[in-house]
């Protein structure tokens, strides 16, 4: 797959933008709209290219734009956001009207991501020491001797004499004496917790960058009051005077400039596969369906890649084409030839045995 160039970049200006240039671009935009960006340079009268004019707009000239300092409220939208949908900077900045993509991720790499480092390694490092002191707690505990039972040797004497005055109370005591065998666990280093702590955090890490988040694509438009159905003349005649005219920009806002009461998706149909000038009709000759029988194989249903090499035929003809005509007589072929090939294959396999039976047949008779 090689994706096709923007534009020519031979001769284009680069660098910083200057008043004159940043005037031509809010005029034509604020009259015509932000339409195809790799067209736009060549009808505003810009020696830039269409990437370079739509971030000097998105990002400095919009005229609702949003300066200054972050609340704190927006770097919680950010952090949560972030959280949940990753380094998707457009999807984060519909969430903060007047804040660019570009904005927020120069903020979110200089300024969040390393407070949210800090205050991480902080708390980590404030658990460790936590946990570590509450371990060797426990393991003070437990290498204690127990108080109620001496066994020093010097002692013994006592423990008889209570034994001899008392012999009542010391079955009893006898009775209630229990050893405890389980073994001590020595004291962990404090390398050994930081490194237990830390791949805990990369696993988490790595939990959080394989989290499936739920991808959402936002609506062509609003398609409550549009209309469907045939196309009269009439909308055929605005769309074609306005493509003419202004060229074929963004579809999505195309139709209330045109003053049509359609989807974009319905207006880039009806103009690709019906209202074009250039579109070739007629039946398809022997080698336009070789060229789409040698590209199906290589790229499969990819109607518009297959379009390109077929000037005037359009990807949703070029598609029906095949459903209808090509796809069924290949598999009438290859059945044809599987046919063709089990009886050859069936035919030679009985030669093959009369040939057997043959040589058998002499033998006996030779023996």
């Amino acid at each position: 797959m090689v994706r096709t160039p923007c534009c020519d970049k031979s001769g284009l200006k680069k660098g910083t933008w200057t008043p004159e240039e940043d005037r031509k671009l809010m005029g034509y935009v604020t009259r015509y709209g932000c339409w195809n960006w790799r067209q736009l340079p060549k009808y505003a009268g810009l020696s830039r290219c269409g990437k370079s004019c739509r971030l000097r707009w998105m990002n400095y000239l919009r005229p609702n734009i949003k300066r200054g300092n972050y609340s704190k409220e927006e770097e919680d939208i950010i952090i949560r956001l972030h959280e949940q949908l990753g380094n998707r900077w457009s999807t984060i900045a519909a969430e903060l009207p007047g804040r660019t993509d570009n904005e927020i991720k120069n903020h979110w790499h200089t300024n969040l991501k390393k407070r949210l480092m800090l205050q991480n390694s902080v708390t980590d490092d404030q658990k460790s020491v936590q946990n570590s002191q509450s371990e060797a707690s426990s393991q003070e505990e437990v290498s204690k001797p127990p108080q109620e039972f001496d066994i020093n040797p010097m002692n013994t004497p006592q423990i008889l004499e209570s034994s001899t005055s008392t012999s009542s109370s010391t079955d009893d005591q006898v009775s209630s004496i229990t050893i405890d065998t389980t073994p001590v666990e020595f004291n962990r280093s404090s390398e050994t917790i930081i490194q237990e702590d830390s791949r805990e955090r990369e696993r988490e890490k790595m939990g959080h960058k394989l989290r499936k988040t739920k991808m959402v694509r936002t609506p062509s438009c609003d398609k409550s009051g549009l209309k469907k159905g045939t196309w009269t003349p009439e909308e055929d005649r605005k769309l074609m005077d306005y493509v003419t005219r202004y060229g074929c920009w963004n579809w999505r806002q195309l139709p209330k400039y045109a003053g049509l009461s359609r989807c974009g998706k319905s207006c880039r149909l009806r103009w690709m596969n019906y209202l074009r000038p250039n579109i070739k009709r007629g039946n398809y000759s022997k080698e336009e369906e070789d060229i789409i029988i040698r590209l199906h194989e290589q790229l499969g249903n990819r109607w518009s890649t297959i379009a390109a090499e077929l000037p005037g035929r359009t990807d949703n003809e070029i598609k029906n084409h095949w459903h209808t005509n090509l796809k069924k007589r290949l598999m009438l072929q290859n059945s044809v030839t599987d046919y063709q090939k089990s009886v050859q294959n069936s035919q030679s396999e009985t030669s093959s045995q009369r040939k057997c039976q043959n040589h058998h047949k002499n033998s006996i008779l030779i023996l």
